[in-house]
């Protein structure tokens, strides 16, 4: 049996009635809609893909807002590492930079 077939449609469907208030949650913890969007469009998938992990006994509105939460710590941990990695990229070229102008 596949993760998503452990979805019941009833489930599925309260995950999607759910949408407006999901993409609210996560509008007002991210830079914009376009990536809030982006957010809510992954954990889709990602929910879907680990609907297994719903205990029977769970709500499934309350597990997608962990995984929701979980998804917007990615985020900052992607975005950090990505910012990270820029700045360290624009020392080097600066140090280079510097010792061909010397």
């Amino acid at each position: 049996m596949s993760a998503v077939s452990s979805l019941s449609p009833a489930a599925i469907q309260r995950l999607v009635d759910s949408h407006r208030r999901f993409l609210a949650f996560l509008e007002r913890r991210v830079e914009s809609r376009a990536v809030a969007e982006d957010i809510l469009q992954s954990a889709f998938v990602r929910g879907l893909e680990r609907g297994a992990e719903l205990r029977d006994d769970e709500n499934v509105v309350a597990w997608f807002y962990r995984v929701l939460r979980n998804a917007v710590i990615d985020h900052y941990r992607h975005r950090d590492s990505t910012q990270r990695a820029i700045e360290g990229w624009a020392s080097t070229v600066r140090e280079q930079f510097a010792v061909r102008q010397a």
